[in-house]
């Protein structure tokens, strides 16, 4: 993941000699990505009343579901979107 500049190694935050991992913008950018698996995994993979863990935001709330939107807001499904080739000059 360093190397594909996810993440950088830095002087670890307790003062030791160790090193630690910290996300990059690159590895930050993901955050949406992470937040969608999760949200799949809670809604595909668990069985009606098993425990299991729910990620907050800082006040507590839980999160909303993710959603692709278009640029004017609608929701947007799989079968709504299609690939385009671009091609830069």
């Amino acid at each position: 993941m360093v190397e594909a500049g996810l993440l950088a190694q830095q002087p670890a935050s307790d003062g030791s000699a160790y090193k630690e991992y910290v996300l990059t913008e690159k590895g930050q950018a993901l955050f949406p990505v992470v937040i969608g698996l999760r949200q799949w995994g809670e809604r595909f993979l668990f069985n009606a009343g098993e425990a299991r863990s729910e990620l907050v935001d800082e006040r507590g709330q839980a999160l909303a579901a993710l959603q692709v939107q278009a640029s004017d807001g609608r929701v947007l499904q799989a079968g709504d979107c299609q690939r385009r080739v671009i091609r830069h000059s």
